[in-house]
């Protein structure tokens, strides 16, 4: 009895899930799907496609345009390309294969295979541009791994292998030698040329962002943003929320100066002082 109401929780708790993520692609902005900025750019995903906007608020345009669904975008550090999961033709679920395109959209082509059942998220660029990791979920077996592709000739290498959702690709070193990644309560450090990984246990690492430098994160606590210093000092609170808001997805601007964050149907954008908060993309936007 007691493993069938398990069982029946588990089932009630995916639809919840997919309905809810049918609602927000519906009224917009996708919360479960990552952001990226150069200094300049934002680059988001809304209505199943990916946009672009300067983070004066101007300049708003459509990236991609053909009728598969894309998600989790990512801006190269030199703002020349653009990287995103793009949804297997025929699937009615997150399956998806990886693409690299110019900035502009332009010259979309296929770097990664995601086959079905698999889904890719949260990938990540080296600060060359030249290597993407991200995660590789295989939804039948509820399995995951950390995946590296090169981007010149589309070769690829497992980093980790883990349970689903255990880890999340976050940032490379400056040098590209290591990607620090959360697990839970814990920071990883993965060596992307031995494989070798190290451990450090954080307060939560979950839905955590590390800024380029590596000095600087963001959390969420009950709706609000939270930046502080790499090891919990010097928290500054953001724009305040509540435990009912989605703040599922923030970024750093590359200098660090700047937080770009979804909450309550908009995307904003402030000081990492937590100062000067404005509006990029309001809710209700049709774009």
């Amino acid at each position: 009895m007691r493993i069938l109401r398990f069982i029946i929780v588990i089932i009630l708790i995916g639809i919840t899930y997919v309905l809810w993520n049918i609602h927000q692609r519906e009224n917009g902005y996708n919360t479960t799907s990552k952001i990226s900025a150069t200094n300049n750019t934002l680059f988001f995903p809304w209505k199943e496609q990916i946009y672009a906007i300067d983070l004066d608020g101007h300049n708003l345009r459509k990236i991609t345009t053909d009728s598969q669904r894309k998600f989790d975008p990512v801006v190269s550090a030199d703002g020349t390309k653009i990287c995103y999961s793009r949804q297997i033709e025929g699937q009615t679920y997150d399956y998806a294969d990886l693409y690299i395109a110019d900035s502009d959209g332009k010259n979309p082509q296929r770097i990664f295979e995601g086959k079905d059942s698999f889904i890719i998220y949260q990938p990540i660029f080296s600060p060359d541009g030249r290597r993407i990791a991200f995660n590789w979920h295989n939804s039948t077996n509820l399995q995951a791994e950390l995946v590296e592709v090169n981007t010149d000739n589309k070769t690829s290498k497992i980093l980790s292998k883990t349970s689903v959702w255990d880890v999340d690709p976050l940032v490379y070193s400056p040098d590209g030698l290591f990607i620090l990644g959360g697990k839970h309560d814990t920071l990883i450090k993965i060596n992307t040329k031995t494989l070798a990984q190290e451990d450090t246990k954080f307060p939560s690492m979950y839905g955590q962002t590390i800024s380029t430098d590596l000095k600087k994160t963001i959390t969420k606590d009950e709706g609000a943003i939270i930046i502080s210093n790499i090891d919990g000092s010097e928290t500054v609170s953001l724009m305040p929320g509540s435990r009912n808001d989605n703040t599922l997805q923030a970024t750093f601007t590359p200098d660090g100066r700047r937080v770009i964050f979804f909450m309550k149907g908009s995307l904003y954008i402030e000081n990492a002082d937590g100062s000067n908060l404005k509006t990029l993309v309001p809710v209700g936007s049709t774009l």
